[in-house]
C-alpha cells in the first residue's frame, strides 16, 4: 500500500539541518521553535500529534549518539560534578600538606608575629604560597592537557563514536577557566591552613613546644572525613552505572542481536524505480543467503532499537477510540525472512512470503501488544486494519520486542511487507551468520557490486554494535566514574596514610612511654588504627547520607536498578573501609617497631 507522504502532518520522522544567524543563541532559537510548535498544534489540532515538539541539538551533540539535548546536558553535568569531586579530594590532600607545613613553621611564624608582623600579613604570605602552588599545578595540568587532547581525539566511545567529534580544543576560554580554577582553589584550600597558622601560642611556639595540637588534629581529620565522603560518592556512582549496564545487557530485547551484520543502501538516490529496487533487494538477499555460513538474510526500514521509528495513522474495524486517543502506530517495512533473521518468533499466523506481491491483498504482521490492545480476548488473524485509507489484513502475530529503547514496556507495533510497500528510501540489509558478522560485510559489499557497481553501502556494522550505541551514555559514564573513583580512592588513601603517618611521628614519645610501661605491639597497632579509622567511618556515614540524596539524579541513566541500591552502597562502603584499613596499617605497623629508649629521647 502507499506510504504516507510529506504533506501528512502526523508523520514526524523528518530532521532538518540549519545554521543559526550571527548573535542568536541556541536557547533563543529553541524558544522561537517552541512558540512555532505551539502555533502548529493549535492550527492543525486534528492532524498534529498532541506531543508535537521541535528540539534543537548542536551538531557536536548529535555526533555523540546522545539524541536528546537534555540527556547531553545531564551527561555534561555529571562529567563536571565528577571532575569537581576529584578536584576537591586532591585539594583536600594539598590543604592537609599545607597544614602540616604550617605546623612545622610555627616557630618561624611566631618569631614574625613577635617582631610585629600582623596576622593579615601572615595570612597573605601563606595564601600567596598556596596560590602559587596551585598555579604551578594548573600550568603542569595544561601541559598534560595538550598531550591528552590528541589522545582523546583518537579515542572512541563505547559504540565506536570518536571523541574527536565533540570538538575538543584547548582554546582561550579553557585557558582562562584553568587559570581561574587554579587561583580559586589556591585561595579556598589555602585559607584554613593560613588562618590556623596565623594564631599560634607565641610562648609555646617560641619555646618550640607543641601547642594547639587538638585544633590542628581536628582540622586534619575533618579534611580526611571530607575526602572519604566525596570518594564514597564517586564509588557509589561508578557501582550504580556498572551494575546498571550489566542489567541493560541482560534485558531480553525480543530478538537475537548476536551474529547479525547490517548494511544500508538508498536506491532512491540512484533513480531506481520501485520494480528495479525490488529486484535488487531480492537478488542481494538470495546471493548472500547462498554464501557459506549465512543462515538467512532480509531487509528492514528500521533496525531495532531505533528512536526514529516511522508512525502511521490507522483505524481498526470494530474499535472505537477513546476521547483524545491518538490513532497512530509505530511501523516497519520488512522483507521476507525478516523475523527468522532477527530471531523474532511468529506466535500466530504466518510470516510474509514471496506471494505477498503488489496487486495481491495487502497484509500486515502485528505484535502481541497490538493484538492485546485492539482485539482483547479475540483472534486478530484475518481482522482488517485501515492504514492511510488502505484496507490491510492481519496474517500474523509476532512476539513483542524492543523498538524505541531498552527501557520501554511492550508497545503496539506492526510490520508491512517490503514487496508491497515498494519503498525507495534508505533501507538496511540484515544477514545472520554462524560466524563473525564483521567478516561477512566484505562479502555483502562484493555481492552488491556484482548486481550494480554504482550502489554504495553505508552504515555497515553489526547489530550488537548498534545495540551497544544505545548505551553509549551509560557506558561512558561508567568508564568515567570508574576512572575518577579509582583516582579518588587513591587520593583518599594517600591522605589517610599521610595523616596517620604524621600522627605517629608526632606521638613517637607517647608511643615509647606506652611501650616502656608494658604496652604490646598489638595494643599500639589497635591504638593507631583505631584513631586513624574514626574520621574514615564518619566520612562514610556522611558520604552515604549524601549519596542517598545525590544519586537520585542518576535515575534516568539506570536500567532495572534503584538509585539507592543497597548492594552498591554497602559494597562501596566496604571497599573504602578496606582501603582505609590498609592505609592505616602501614604507619601503625611502623609504630609497633618504635624502640622505647630512642622514643623517650625523641624531640
Amino acid at each position: 500500500y502507499t506510504r504516507l507522504n510529506l504533506d501528512m502532518r502526523g508523520w514526524g520522522w523528518l530532521r532538518v539541518i540549519g545554521r543559526l544567524k550571527p548573535g542568536v543563541s541556541l536557547e533563543q532559537a529553541q524558544s522561537e521553535l517552541n512558540l512555532l510548535a505551539t502555533r502548529q498544534e493549535q492550527a492543525y489540532a486534528q492532524g498534529t500529534p498532541k506531543d508535537f515538539s521541535i528540539e534543537l541539538s548542536p551538531v557536536t551533540t548529535a555526533a555523540t549518539g546522545i539524541r536528546s539535548r537534555s540527556d547531553f546536558l545531564r551527561f555534561i553535568g555529571l562529567l563536571a560534578a565528577t571532575v569537581g569531586i576529584a578536584l576537591a579530594i586532591a585539594c583536600s590532600n594539598v590543604a592537609n600538606l599545607l597544614l602540616v607545613k604550617a605546623t612545622a613553621r610555627r616557630k618561624e611564624i611566631a618569631v614574625r608575629l613577635a617582631l610585629g608582623a600582623g596576622r593579615g600579613r601572615i595570612v597573605r604570605q601563606m595564601l600567596t604560597e598556596s596560590v602559587l602552588l596551585a598555579l604551578i599545578g594548573g600550568a603542569v595540568g595544561l601541559l598534560v592537557a595538550v598531550w591528552a587532547i590528541d589522545l582523546l581525539k583518537a579515542y572512541h566511545l563505547p559504540g565506536d563514536i570518536p571523541l574527536g567529534k565533540l570538538g575538543i580544543e584547548l582554546n582561550v576560554p579553557a585557558l582562562g577557566f584553568t587559570l581561574l580554577i587554579s587561583f580559586v582553589t589556591g585561595i579556598i584550600f589555602g585559607l584554613a591552613p593560613a588562618l590556623q597558622a596565623s594564631k599560634p601560642d607565641l610562648v609555646a611556639a617560641l619555646k618550640d613546644q607543641a601547642s594547639q595540637a587538638h585544633s590542628r588534629s581536628f582540622l586534619r581529620n575533618a579534611l580526611v572525613t571530607a575526602q572519604v565522603a566525596l570518594c564514597l560518592l564517586l564509588l557509589v556512582g561508578a557501582g550504580l552505572f556498572i551494575r546498571s549496564i550489566r542489567n541493560a545487557l541482560a534485558i531480553d530485547p525480543g530478538f537475537n542481536s548476536h551474529n547479525v551484520a547490517l548494511a544500508t543502501v538508498n536506491l532512491g538516490l540512484l533513480r531506481y524505480t520501485k520494480a528495479q529496487a525490488g529486484s535488487f533487494y531480492e537478488q542481494l538477499a538470495e546471493r548472500v543467503e547462498s554464501l557459506p555460513g549465512v543462515e538467512s538474510a532480509s531487509w528492514a526500514i528500521n533496525v531495532p532499537v531505533d528512536a526514529d521509528i516511522d508512525k502511521e495513522s490507522f483505524s481498526v474495524s470494530g474499535y472505537t477510540p477513546q476521547p483524545g486517543e491518538r490513532m497512530s502506530i509505530d511501523t516497519n517495512v520488512v522483507g521476507v525472512n525478516y523475523f527468522r533473521t532477527m530471531g523474532i518468533p511468529i506466535v500466530a499466523g504466518r510470516d510474509f512470503s514471496n506471494a505477498d506481491r503488489p496487486g495481491t491483498e495487502p497484509v500486515i504482521v502485528i505484535n502481541e501488544a497490538m493484538a492485546r490492545r485492539y482485539w482483547p480476548g479475540r483472534d486478530p488473524l484475518g481482522q482488517s486494519v485501515k492504514i492511510s485509507n488502505i484496507e490491510v489484513k492481519v496474517v500474523g502475530v509476532a512476539k513483542d520486542s524492543k523498538y524505541h529503547s531498552l527501557r520501554e514496556s511492550p508497545l503496539p507495533y506492526l510490520y508491512t511487507p517490503l514487496s508491497q510497500a515498494g519503498t525507495l528510501s534508505s533501507i538496511t540489509f540484515i544477514a545472520r551468520t554462524s560466524g563473525n558478522p564483521s567478516n561477512l560485510l566484505a562479502s555483502v559489499e562484493s555481492e552488491a557490486s556484482a548486481i550494480d557497481s554504482n550502489v554504495p553501502l553505508f552504515d555497515t556494522g553489526t547489530l550488537d554494535r548498534h545495540i551497544g550505541n544505545l548505551l553509549v551514555t551509560e557506558r561512558f559514564a561508567a568508564m568515567l566514574l570508574g576512572m575518577f573513583s579509582l583516582l579518588a580512592l587513591t587520593l583518599a588513601v594517600t591522605g589517610i596514610y599521610g595523616v596517620v603517618a604524621y600522627s605517629v611521628s608526632q606521638r613517637t614519645r607517647e608511643i615509647g612511654v606506652r611501650m616502656a610501661l608494658g604496652a604490646e605491639g598489638k595494643d599500639i597497632l589497635k591504638l593507631v588504627m583505631g584513631r586513624g579509622i574514626v574520621p574514615v567511618l564518619i566520612g562514610i556515614a556522611l558520604g552515604l547520607s549524601a549519596a542517598f540524596v545525590v544519586t537520585r539524579v542518576l535515575t534516568s541513566f539506570l536500567y532495572g536498578l534503584s538509585a539507592t541500591d543497597l548492594t552498591t552502597f554497602i559494597g562501596a562502603s566496604l571497599a573504602l573501609v578496606g582501603a582505609a584499613l590498609g592505609a592505616c596499617f602501614v604507619p601503625a605497623r611502623r609504630a609497633t617497631k618504635v624502640d622505647p629508649m630512642v622514643a623517650l629521647r625523641y624531640e
